[in-house]
């Protein structure tokens, strides 16, 4: 059965059943699920937002289907419920259809260990591949990446058929790395006189390194002085196994990827030599990244080969939730694209989802939580390595929201940032799986995935907040409304930037966190504050109304202030949108004035201004201004003392 049987089939039974057929978003939908498309690549392709998609068609189109056949379908399995149940004489041949296999893998890709049952012919549609299970593009059509018994498969051929040298396994924390690599050794182990397995992380010295290597060895050879000599010699001279786990424990950190920390430069000389000089052993390396100086060398005509880790396919995902007995299989897919199949995020937000969901999967996808502790800490051992050229590119790709192209990054970010620094920080960025490569209209556009972009998003408030302390969390319980009378009226209600430098704040201004949290876009918020992330600024916001009743507009107003060595005070002062509104009202004004009331500065928003900045300002202590709002009729002042 190929997709336009099954749209044809589906649309006959939908018309008997409710009198119409299916709808133009609703048949990108089913194409798109039975390529194994996000509804984020789904919406790429098409003129539908990716909400539109996955909030409001898409769950009225799994209830219609699931309603039609008499059980829950979903995006995860809708192509694998049709194909079951449709008659024979209706089933057509699939001509883009991938090779589907029953190994333990897909139904079990976190823990244990059982036997996968081989397919014919398993590196027939990977060898455009070139030796990397990248990110596909997201056009309708093309292939996906592999699942995780195809890798089993691919890498074992590798060994066995193509004495590969070297083999790679790079991807984030919790991805499978060191699960596929112990999978790959129990299946090739009898092809080899001995496995040796060193765990990065408990080696403290090149030299305890190589020791641990040389005990392991058989042979007692004592005629190389050079230790690294002698590895290679036992390597030509017996068929062997070595698996080095963890490589990121051996490089530099707040660099860019690939690079080893001074004391363990032998090692990746090592490495590369283990790539280079013929033998007759195999190397499986794994890690958050891949060394610099063998990535270039990787290739499917080369004795070093590599695979990029990405999330588990819907089948596999569906499999991790169902061990968690989570109910609505029909938005497990869902799910699973919002965790971009990561296996240990889908097992962490399942056993969340059984615990205080009751298993509800529907439930949970209500209330837009995706990104709690137990999920930042999977992915921060990652983003704590970044560079801050990566650091900086990650930020500006996340506040955008959507995929980019490379001219726009150019465009956007900071002008002192060189061409090729944005390459180096782009490629960086992709060997570390932090970024995706999308195909749209003939260009790469680059973006963040969504569980990465709220964890990067998190990262970054707290970064804006500074060292300043988070807000407590306030418990209200229910009151009678009060009528407060104020006893000492300020006659100036002025507020005393001074004040701030010690934590002490007017009613009304509020921390950044909950500028952020409070947002329906917080990207844009992002995208106003790029410049402010400094610990020594501190920063308040409040949300004033201009006008009244229905017509009435809400704004926010932004201040920064730092503290100089001179008893100067710099200030900045920014108009953004209030809640979830994108854009600021039309012909909005913000303007300083001094003590005198005399016009210093004045921007204006235009029609898409997302936000606008007063150019920086610095007054001496008990200095006076005032910030002025201005709309249509209205406006709104708030004055200052530094």
């Amino acid at each position: 059965m190929n997709i336009n049987s099954a749209i044809s089939f589906l649309n006959q039974l939908i018309l008997e059943r409710s009198g119409r057929v299916l709808r133009p978003p609703e048949e990108l939908i089913l194409r798109g699920s039975w390529d194994g498309l996000t509804y984020e690549q789904m919406a790429l392709s098409s003129e539908y937002s990716t909400n539109y998609l996955m909030r409001d068609i898409g769950p009225k189109l799994w209830r219609l289907l699931s309603d039609v056949f008499g059980e829950p379908m979903g995006k995860g399995n809708f192509r694998i419920i049709l194909e079951r149940i449709v008659p024979s004489t209706q089933v057509l041949e699939d001509v883009s259809s991938n090779h589907r296999s029953s190994s333990v893998l897909k139904s079990d890709p976190l823990n244990r260990d059982r036997e996968s049952k081989p397919s014919s012919d398993p590196l027939a549609p990977y060898q455009s591949l070139n030796g990397s299970n990248s990110v596909q593009t997201a056009s309708l059509g093309e292939p996906k990446p592999l699942d995780r018994d195809q890798l089993v498969k691919v890498i074992r051929s590798w060994i066995t058929d193509e004495y590969a040298q070297i083999i790679g396994i790079w991807g984030l924390s919790g991805i499978g790395k060191t699960f596929l690599a112990r999978v790959i050794v129990d299946q090739v182990k009898a092809d080899f006189k001995s496995v040796i397995w060193c765990d990065l992380k408990q080696v403290s010295s090149f030299d305890s390194f190589v020791q641990i290597l040389l005990d392991h060895f058989v042979e007692d050879d004592t005629s190389f002085e050079d230790p690294v000599a002698k590895i290679l010699s036992f390597l030509k001279a017996q068929r062997y196994l070595l698996v080095f786990d963890g490589v990121e424990s051996l490089l530099q950190s707040i660099q860019l990827s690939g690079h080893c920390r001074s004391s363990f430069a032998d090692f990746c000389k090592l490495v590369q030599q283990i790539g280079e000089v013929p033998h007759q052993s195999c190397l499986l390396l794994t890690g958050l990244e891949s060394l610099k100086n063998i990535a270039t060398l990787e290739g499917q005509q080369s004795s070093i080969r590599a695979v990029h880790l990405e999330g588990v396919s819907h089948q596999e995902g569906m499999s991790i939730l169902s061990e968690e007995k989570l109910t609505c299989q029909e938005h497990w897919g869902e799910l699973i694209d919002l965790y971009n199949g990561h296996p240990l995020a889908l097992k962490a937000v399942a056993k969340l989802i059984r615990n205080l969901f009751g298993g509800n999967v529907t439930e949970f996808l209500e209330h837009d939580y995706v990104i709690f502790d137990a999920i930042e800490q999977i992915f921060d051992r990652t983003l704590k390595r970044l560079s801050r050229l990566e650091r900086e590119i990650l930020y500006w790709l996340v506040s955008e929201g959507k995929p980019v192209s490379l001219d726009q990054i150019q465009s956007g970010i900071s002008p002192s940032l060189y061409p090729t620094e944005l390459l180096e920080g782009l490629e960086s960025l992709k060997g570390r799986s932090l970024i995706e490569v999308v195909s749209s209209q003939g260009s790469s556009r680059f973006k963040v995935p969504t569980v990465l972009s709220q964890c990067v998003l998190r990262q970054y408030v707290r970064q804006v907040r500074g060292n300043q302390p988070s807000p407590s969390p306030v418990f209200r319980s229910p009151q009678i409304p009060k009528k407060w009378i104020e006893l000492h009226p300020s006659a100036s209600n002025q507020v005393h930037l001074t004040n701030w430098f010690n934590q002490i704040f007017e009613p009304g201004w509020q921390p950044v966190d909950v500028l952020f949290s409070h947002s329906q876009v917080p990207a844009l918020r992002m995208r106003s504050t790029l410049h402010l992330r400094s610990e020594d600024m501190i920063k308040r916001f409040k949300q004033i109304t201009l006008g009244g009743g229905q017509e009435g507009k809400s704004v926010i107003m932004l201040v920064a202030v730092t503290q100089e060595g001179n008893e100067l005070t710099s200030i900045c002062v920014q108009a953004q949108p209030a809640e979830d509104a994108t854009v600021l009202p039309p012909s909005l004004r913000l303007l300083l004035r001094d003590a005198a009331d005399t016009p210093l500065a004045e921007v204006q928003a235009q029609g898409s201004d997302s936000f606008i900045q007063l150019p920086y300002f610095r007054g001496e202590p008990q200095e006076s201004f005032s910030i002025q709002l201005h709309w249509a009729n209205h406006s709104h002042t708030e004055k200052f003392v530094v």
